[in-house]
């Protein structure tokens, strides 16, 4: 299933929650808006290293990318699980978000040259 798809399918289920209802998930309870949030980062990331691995088009909007970092930041906080997420990078200043977010999930975005298309 394309990426496209995959968020389509997580929006529409998200769409008519309620989002103040608790969400049990291994690793924790969440407010179903919150769990809505990791769901986002979850599919951020995991896209972004499906087009790095593959060459694949990815891309998604600012916004989009703003409310993953946010997501990412309330879930992960100081209390960063190294069995779950890598080491934070640093990001350089005025960074976009998508970097911000990247980076901060343990990801070495923007040190890599860009993937090449598979033909």
């Amino acid at each position: 299933m394309a990426f496209n798809d995959t968020a389509d399918h997580a929006l529409a289920a998200w769409r008519d929650a309620d989002l103040d209802r608790m969400c049990h998930l291994p690793f924790g309870t969440f407010t179903a808006e919150l769990a809505a949030g990791i769901n986002l980062f979850d599919l951020l990331a995991h896209g972004w290293d499906i087009h790095q691995a593959t060459g694949a088009t990815f891309s998604c909007p600012r916004t989009t990318w703003i409310a993953g970092l946010d997501a990412a930041q309330r879930v992960i906080g100081e209390q960063r699980d190294p069995n779950h997420y890598a080491p934070e990078l640093p990001t350089p200043p005025g960074a976009p978000a998508q970097l911000r977010l990247l980076r901060y999930l343990g990801r070495a975005a923007g040190t890599e040259p860009p993937p090449q298309t598979r033909r």
